[in-house]
């Protein structure tokens, strides 16, 4: 009885091997592809704050949660591409080149993202309208929009500093 459940194991194990070199497994569907995003370098500038700033996470509009990127074609459809997405939401990477872009800087006496459980002096409030390929002008790359509307404000007592 063990014998013969051995050579079906042994018979079973050589199909399978077998099915892996004949293509069973093939796939013609073009591989996914990923495209990062990375902070340009931070120019000398002004003199440092001497306070805090706590980067909140970003909010995103409609349409703008997932990894997908978002591609506007003419008559203003919307549409996502099939084999490409970010590494991570649009939220996520702003938070991230955000982040660094600020902690690069040397502007603020520290940065936090989201994630700090340590109080600032500030926060940084953003939200993501657009973060899309335009397809619309009729070129072979598309035109890239991304607009962003910020806030930054006391952490005591909210007060507004600015907006933009």
């Amino acid at each position: 009885m063990t014998i013969a459940i051995g050579r079906v194991g042994a018979v079973l194990s050589l199909l399978l091997s077998l099915s892996g070199c004949s293509g069973l497994f093939h796939s013609n569907a073009r591989p996914e592809e990923v495209y990062y995003l990375r902070a340009a370098p931070v120019p000398a500038g002004s003199a440092p704050v001497a306070a805090s700033l706590r980067f909140n996470r970003p909010s995103a509009d409609p349409g703008l949660q997932s990894a997908q990127i978002m591609l506007v074609k003419p008559d203003r459809l919307m549409s996502f591409f099939l084999t490409a997405r970010w590494p991570a939401s649009p939220s996520s990477i702003i938070e991230t080149l955000s982040v660094e872009k600020l902690r690069g800087s040397g502007l603020w006496q520290s940065v936090a993202d989201s994630t700090s459980p340590f109080p600032s002096d500030y926060i940084l409030l953003v939200n993501i309208r657009r973060f899309e390929a335009d397809y619309t002008g009729g070129r072979v790359a598309p035109e890239i929009h991304v607009v962003l509307d910020c806030i930054v404000g006391r952490r005591e007592g909210r007060d507004v500093i600015r907006s933009f």
